[in-house]
């Protein structure tokens, strides 16, 4: 189990922290600067995603964005389907 060296949680941001995983490995530290709003939709995605922390819907937006990435057509368009009408997405600005 990873052994937390130094961790900090303030309101707008995501810290992960680094942690010791062994004698000489250790994981790198990612923060991510995020407004009220953007806190309010990523605690909203935790239970969409039925997970428990902000680094679970991080890893879960990520494999989400690869795959979309992966599947985007020459225009670099992703259509998503399902209950509602077929919503189109442009992966570029």
């Amino acid at each position: 189990m990873p052994i937390p060296i130094a961790c900090n949680l303030i309101k707008s941001h995501i810290t992960s922290g680094r942690f010791a995983l062994g004698k000489a490995v250790s994981m790198a530290v990612t923060i991510f600067e995020m407004d009220d709003r953007m806190l309010a939709k990523v605690s909203e995605l935790q239970e969409v995603f039925g997970v428990s922390s902000n680094a679970a819907v991080l890893r879960r937006a990520i494999a989400l964005a690869a795959a979309a990435a992966t599947k985007a057509t020459p225009e670099h368009t992703v259509t998503i389907s399902g209950r509602d009408e077929p919503l189109t997405i442009s992966l570029i600005a």
